[in-house]
């Protein structure tokens, strides 16, 4: 299987992004401001509970759009079939375990992909190493 592409942000923080291929910055859309309900379909207490949590964190976070919403409810659900298997004392099979992975690894729910992630928070940041950079510039 092909590698996925990587996403412009993850480009720029890698220093491996070319500013004459693709877009700037691609679609920008608007983060939700208050966490959805889950949807009706969503049935299992796990994976509603799951949507409940993931759902107010990824907005506190602004991480999260309106786009984003069904691939968040089916990993709730992946999430639901995993604790439904840990409670009939079944293992849950390696293939739903790697969806599971995978999907986390997209909304930035894992340590590794957690510090590539970027989220859209307004406001400004103090460069800890604008002090640095001066310094070297004399």
């Amino acid at each position: 299987m092909a590698r996925p592409k990587k996403a412009n942000h993850l480009k720029i923080i890698s220093g491996s992004r070319r500013i004459e291929r693709g877009a700037p910055g691609g679609v920008q859309i608007a983060p939700l401001e208050v966490a959805p309900p889950p949807p009706e379909w969503l049935l299992d207490d796990a994976a509603v509970e799951e949507w409940n949590r993931l759902a107010s964190l990824l907005v506190a976070n602004r991480m999260v759009s309106d786009m984003d919403l069904g691939t968040l409810a089916h990993l709730c659900a992946v999430h639901g079939q995993i604790v439904a298997c840990y409670l009939a004392g079944i293992t849950p099979k390696g293939s739903l375990v790697g969806v599971y992975a995978s999907m986390s690894a997209a909304f930035g729910l894992t340590p590794a992909t957690r510090s590539k992630a970027i989220s859209t928070q307004t406001g400004t940041t103090a460069n800890p190493f604008r002090a640095f950079v001066a310094a070297t510039k004399r």
